[in-house]
């Protein structure tokens, strides 16, 4: 698979050798106002980072380079600075950024300091923790795919949700913090210029103007090559906003869209006891220590960002959504048996979610009702029965017009009659799986 090369408000061309600051102290007007900017570039063998001090100062880290620069110089003369807008984001938490490369190890090692710092602040069962710490290291090259899936953590409020997403959008790449505060505008501009990994805390604010953006950066963001576009200015030109990446949600509900649902690896987090090492509150080193395992993370793209591919070796088999969102999993990890545990993790998720999809939920309605020895149902007392099961499910009510829909791909045929639309229920050719 070819790389998905990423230039970031700039177009990427060569690199020139780097120079000092004090070599530029005294440029002319001309070359000021040659100047661009950007926050990350992904081009030929050299990798750029915008990288942020512990007192806020914005520099470059380039891979292959022992120092971090204040701007680099194009071939055709362009000098180019961190972006300015990031300042306030920063300072906001909006956004965050490693402060410097640094050493790692190895892979696994770098695995199990990631499962470490999860562990610290949140109880997660062991076989998630593994698909969550692989999915960390995955969005510090998600540019290398033409895809990747989303994690998403489902649950109550008081389960821990939204300490997960914290957690993990603290120790990803680029990560951007987006809620019901932000306008369409403002994230579909913040996105095009970090490119990082988006995360969604309460993604349920559906009935706002604020959903419905939201919903056109998560229903096209997993993919490279759909932008969001919109009308801006007096004279209503077009103007693209590159949305694709990873992103990690959290909700209390199950999205309606069953395409959004199949693109999400889905953590269901429940109340229970909270052992005695997590604290109620994240400590005030937390930020020191995210950005610490931020800096290794860097260090671990630049070494591995080249040779990184999409893996399809044992995807094949899955549902063609989790095989898509599997292969981009598969690339980072660290040996044979990592990858045959993502496997079997995907294949019991795949039957899971067979289990919790629209058709799976009719065909449970479907025993349920055989169960009460009826030999038929009408459509509207199966979508009831199926709204229940949805419900239960932290899902959302199925229409009966919907029902009905998936009672005909089952091979149902529904008849009138004066109770209602009907169905056999001992209809020997409908099919009994999803």
């Amino acid at each position: 698979m070819n790389a998905a090369n990423t230039s970031l408000a700039v177009n990427p061309t060569k690199l020139t050798p780097l120079r000092p600051k004090q070599a530029r102290e005294h440029e002319s007007s001309p070359a000021e106002a040659n100047r661009q900017k950007c926050v990350s570039i992904a081009s030929g063998s050299r990798l750029v980072e915008t990288v942020v001090s512990p007192e806020g100062r914005f520099q470059f880290a380039v891979s292959g380079h022992p120092h971090l620069q204040d701007s680099f110089v194009r071939d055709d003369g362009t000098e180019v600075d961190p972006s300015y807008n990031l300042k306030t984001m920063w300072e906001t938490g909006l956004v965050k950024f490693p402060s410097r490369p640094a050493p790692y190890g190895s892979t696994e090692r770098l695995l199990e300091e990631i499962t470490k710092f999860i562990c610290r602040y949140a109880n997660v069962p062991k076989e998630w923790m593994e698909i969550i710490s692989l999915y960390v290291l995955m969005t510090w090259v998600y540019d290398r795919f033409t895809a990747v899936g989303y994690l998403r953590f489902l649950g109550e409020p008081g389960t821990g949700k939204t300490r997960m997403l914290q957690l993990c959008a603290a120790i990803s790449y680029k990560p951007t913090i987006a809620s019901g505060n932000i306008t369409g505008p403002a994230l579909f501009r913040t996105l095009d210029l970090v490119r990082g990994t988006m995360a969604v805390d309460e993604g349920d604010f559906k009935n706002s103007e604020e959903w419905s953006d939201m919903t056109k950066v998560l229903n096209n963001g997993y993919a490279s090559g759909a932008p969001v576009v919109r009308c801006s200015g007096n004279d209503f030109m077009p103007e693209s906003f590159h949305i694709y990446g990873p992103k990690i949600i959290s909700t209390r509900s199950r999205f309606g869209d069953e395409a959004l649902e199949s693109r999400c690896l889905t953590f269901e987090t429940r109340e229970q006891p909270l052992p005695a090492h997590i604290p109620l509150q994240l400590p005030l080193h937390f930020d020191m220590e995210a950005c610490s395992l931020r800096n290794q993370l860097l260090q671990w793209r630049f070494d591995n960002f080249h040779r990184v591919e999409a893996r399809e070796e044992g995807m094949r088999d899955l549902f063609p959504r989790s095989g898509q969102i599997g292969a981009s999993l598969a690339a980072v990890v660290p040996n044979e048996e990592s990858l045959k545990r993502l496997v079997e993790f995907l294949s019991r998720n795949d039957a899971g979610r067979r289990a919790e999809s629209p058709k799976g939920i009719v065909l449970q309605a479907l025993e349920q009702t055989r169960a009460l020895k009826r030999s038929s149902a009408t459509v509207g007392y199966l979508a009831k029965v199926a709204s229940t099961i949805s419900e239960d499910l932290g899902g959302e009510e199925l229409t009966a017009r919907k029902v009905g829909g998936i009672l005909r791909s089952l091979g149902y045929v529904p008849r009138r009659t004066n109770s209602g639309y009907t169905v056999d229920l001992a209809n020997e050719s409908a099919q009994v799986n999803v």
